[in-house]
Parts: C-alpha cells; structure tokens; sequence
C-alpha cells in the first residue's frame, strides 16, 4: 500500500516502511507521522524497519521536531525501529535525533541491511 508520501506493507507485527518523497514540509511530515501512528495502533506493529535509501537532501528543522515526537511515541508502543539511510550523514543525523528522544535502545539508524535486520532480531 502507499500514500503520496510513503509505500508500506505489513506482514504480521512487522511493519516495512519506505518513503518515497525527499524534502517535505513540515504538515506533511505530520501527516505522515499520524498515519504512521495509526498503522502501528490498529495493525499491533512491534518491528519496523524504514528504507530511507532514495531519499535525497535533509529536512528541515521543523520536520525534526515532528520525527522526534514521532519516535518518543514509537519509544512506547514499538519493540525495535532500524532505519535505512543512504549515507553515513542521514544515518548520523537520525542517531542523533534518536538520542535527543530518548529512543536510541530501540530506534537506530544503518547504512547496510544486514545490520538493520541484526537489531531487528530478523537476520537470517
């Protein structure tokens, strides 16, 4: 399934998440985050891992704020999020976030797959 901003799929408490848009203003980074709240309220999600990869580009401080509200409450209803992001910067700035919230035992940002999958716990 997918909206404007975002593809997803969900098999069983395990949610797969990969945005499909880049740069985004602050309301449809609300957006996004209330439709991400939903999923993982009324489909019980405990893992999910977001694929970052084609994103291009930062956001802006205001989105910031939205994902870091967005991870406090993933903090208290999701076991472990990993994010994919294409680079070593977008993976620094998501830790650091990650931090500032609180959430970083249980939200954590890679560059590679397999080590994403590892703090899943789903690595085959």
């Amino acid at each position: 399934m997918s909206n404007n901003n975002f593809a997803y799929r969900v098999e069983g408490n395990f949610l797969y998440l990969k945005n499909t848009h880049g740069t985004i203003p602050i309301e449809e980074a609300k957006q996004m985050s209330e439709s991400i709240r939903t999923l993982i309220v009324e489909e019980k999600i405990e893992r999910i891992l977001i694929d970052n990869r084609e994103l291009r580009g930062t956001w802006a401080s205001g989105v910031n704020e939205v994902w870091i509200e967005l991870m406090a409450f993933m903090r208290e209803h999701v076991s472990q999020v990993a994010t994919l992001c294409e680079n070593v910067i977008n993976e620094m700035q998501l830790n650091r976030l990650s931090r500032q919230a609180g959430t970083y035992d249980r939200i954590q940002a890679f560059t590679d797959e397999y080590s994403a999958m590892q703090f899943l716990g789903m690595e085959e």
